[in-house]
């Protein structure tokens, strides 16, 4: 049987095709974009206290306990988030719902709701130039002045933008545009950080 040279060039040619295929598997198909990260996250922690009069005697126990100046009680915070990772974009999706074991409804940790704890959208432009914006916690410092309150049942995170900058090694600046609601929950009671729960 004889083959003629048009199809024996056909097969050469096929042949080597496959060959370079084999070799150089990321020649044979298209330029694949970098996969996206998804992470799934949660937190629950229970804090069980007991203080006997924390005021020294010079008024009732603002949880308005029984007992003046007397506060037993269980607390509990619940999270759960999601963020997602994709070239040079990340975002975060947390829920929060703080609450004292025994109560229902509100705004605050003795009257508990469930919310929006962090919801953000971060662009990396470089490896040293990133911009935030959204519902975010920070930290700087020693945290007293602003910082997530990561002790507090509640928490604290921040509404606004935020640009970091890292020209050198060991160099980082921030700057940032942020916001955080209070609100007052009776007459005469304080107005406390509200940055975490949705009303």
């Amino acid at each position: 049987m004889t083959i003629s040279r048009s199809r024996l060039a056909i097969l050469h040619s096929i042949t080597w095709a496959l060959l370079v295929c084999v070799a150089n598997p990321a020649a044979a198909q298209e330029e694949q974009l970098p996969p996206v990260t998804i992470e799934l996250g949660g937190e629950l922690r229970p804090r069980a206290e007991a203080r006997t009069n924390h005021h020294f005697g010079h008024g009732p126990d603002h949880l308005y306990h029984r007992l003046p100046d007397t506060a037993d009680q269980i607390s509990q915070r619940a999270r759960l988030g999601a963020s997602v990772r994709h070239q040079q974009w990340s975002a975060l999706l947390q829920i929060q719902y703080a609450s004292l074991w025994g109560t229902t409804g509100g705004a605050e940790l003795t009257d508990p709701s469930l919310g929006i704890h962090q919801a953000w959208l971060r662009y990396t432009a470089t490896d040293w130039l990133s911009i935030q914006a959204g519902r975010f916690e920070i930290a700087y410092g020693d945290q007293r002045v602003l910082g997530n309150v990561g002790w507090h049942q509640l928490g604290r995170a921040w509404d606004g933008l935020r640009a970091s900058i890292g020209p050198f090694a060991g160099v980082n600046l921030d700057g940032f545009v942020l916001q955080y609601r209070v609100y007052q929950s009776s007459p005469g009671r304080p107005a406390w950080p509200a940055g975490d729960i949705v009303r």
